[in-house]
């Protein structure tokens, strides 16, 4: 609708996942960051994407806005969600595996929206947690971003 609006960051992970992915199309492009990106390409088309607050932004504002709720490290090594049995372990897979079903859910709705298989590529962060204990993602890239600039930097070096 109104893609100036599209931030750039957002453009550049787009363009690097297909020039890593040449010949997969459609891709779900999945960055973890202040915010998780859903991104949508096509061929070469940005089809648009989601966005929604990230783990760190989710836990700072849970800490912030829960007088008694600490800041916790979401590095947790379980495979599956257990019941916590303190506030710290509640937390952690509360968080980590709400993640986990939210990315899931999402990506596979977005899958069925676009046009063909799609392979789903994740970056940032977060994205190895996740990758840990969903198979979710076809690939990681953790520094997509950084190799899409790297890239886009080589293609157009002649035209600046």
């Amino acid at each position: 609708e109104r893609p100036s609006e599209v931030g750039a960051d957002r453009l550049v992970g787009a363009f690097a996942a297909r020039r890593l992915c040449p010949d997969a199309a459609p891709l779900l492009e999945v960055a973890f960051g202040p915010a998780v990106t859903f991104d949508c390409v096509s061929g070469q088309a940005y089809l648009g994407g989601l966005i929604f607050p990230g783990p760190a932004t989710a836990l700072a504002a849970l800490s912030r806005e829960a007088a008694k709720l600490p800041r916790v490290n979401l590095d947790i090594r379980a495979q599956e969600p257990a019941p916590g049995r303190d506030t710290t372990t509640s937390i952690q897979h509360g968080l980590v595996f709400g993640f986990v079903c939210m990315v899931e859910g999402l990506s596979q709705r977005l899958k069925r929206q676009m046009p063909g298989p799609a392979k789903v590529l994740a970056t940032g962060g977060f994205a190895a947690s996740i990758a840990r204990v969903s198979p979710v993602f076809d690939q990681v890239l953790p520094a997509l971003l950084l190799e899409g600039l790297r890239r886009l930097y080589y293609e157009e070096r002649d035209n600046l």
